[in-house]
């Protein structure tokens, strides 16, 4: 029994020996056989990088060739043109042969140009009628009498001037404070405009002031706002306020008065643009 189990395992070893060599020749051909695969491809790449290479460097050659000829004819035709120098003899090589027959009707026409002279000047002849219609003729060329630049334009929407005023609590209860004193600036009047003074003049007086406190930065409309006790939301509305508390001053209206500020503002914002308009038409 021990003989039969001996053998019995001899057997089973020998046949797992067996089959694990059988797998590993299989594997090692089966690597052979996909190495022989990817070799033809690496090949043709290599093939074709070195084809690509080739074919670069002769078309670059030719290139370079092909500009050296082109300079080379080029100066040749002109010393024809100048007619400082013949045409060279066509040398052995191909593409720089030039026929006596170009090189010859190039001196014909050289020669013939030089040869060219104006003798007589064309002079234009006036216009004539066509058919019915009456000749034509343009108007004289017109100037502009001034040039200038168009006037700010500002938002449709316009906001009154409302000044700050502090509040001062005493013992007898809560009074307004009145507000600081200003130094005027140099263009203010200092004397009130008569009451019976027109519209337009008004309007006029509010466009100036706008158009120069509109060239003033923010930070200077800040100070003049912050001197002048006028509320600063952006340029235009505090380019409005600021004009609107000059014309204040300089007509004597009060606040209680100045309900239709925003109308008079809009009335002299088109009497601005109309002043403008007809002083790019004229």
């Amino acid at each position: 029994m021990e003989r039969e189990e001996r053998a019995r395992k001899e057997e089973e070893e020998l046949r797992a020996k067996e089959a694990e060599r059988a797998a590993k020749e299989e594997r090692a051909a089966r690597r052979a056989a996909e190495k022989k695969k990817k070799e033809p491809k690496e090949d043709k790449l290599e093939f074709t990088k070195v084809v690509r290479m080739d074919v670069a460097m002769c078309i670059g050659g030719f290139q370079e060739k092909m500009q050296d000829q082109m300079r080379r004819n080029m100066k040749d035709f002109q010393s024809i043109l100048k007619g400082k120098q013949r045409a060279a003899s066509p040398s052995g090589s191909t593409g720089s042969y030039t026929s006596d027959r170009g090189v010859s009707e190039v001196e014909e026409l050289s020669n013939k140009a030089e040869r060219l002279v104006i003798s007589e000047k064309r002079k234009r002849s006036p216009d004539g009628p066509v058919g019915d219609s009456p000749p034509v003729t343009l108007s004289p060329k017109r100037t502009p009498r001034k040039t200038g630049v168009k006037p700010v334009k500002l938002a449709t929407k316009l906001q009154a001037a409302t000044g700050t005023t502090t509040k001062k609590f005493t013992a007898h209860g809560e009074t307004t404070r009145t507000p600081t004193r200003y130094t005027q600036r140099k263009g203010t009047p200092t004397t009130k405009i008569a009451a019976k003074i027109r519209s337009a003049t008004r309007a006029k007086f509010i466009g100036d002031n706008m158009r120069v406190l509109a060239e003033y930065q923010a930070e200077d409309l800040k100070r003049m706002c912050k001197r002048d006790e006028v509320e600063y939301g952006n340029k235009v509305i505090t380019v409005i306020n600021i004009a609107e508390k000059r014309v204040e001053e300089a007509y004597g209206e009060a606040d209680t008065e100045g309900e239709g500020k925003a109308e008079d503002v809009h009335e002299t914002m088109d009497s601005v643009d109309e002043a403008s308009d007809d002083g790019e038409d004229e």
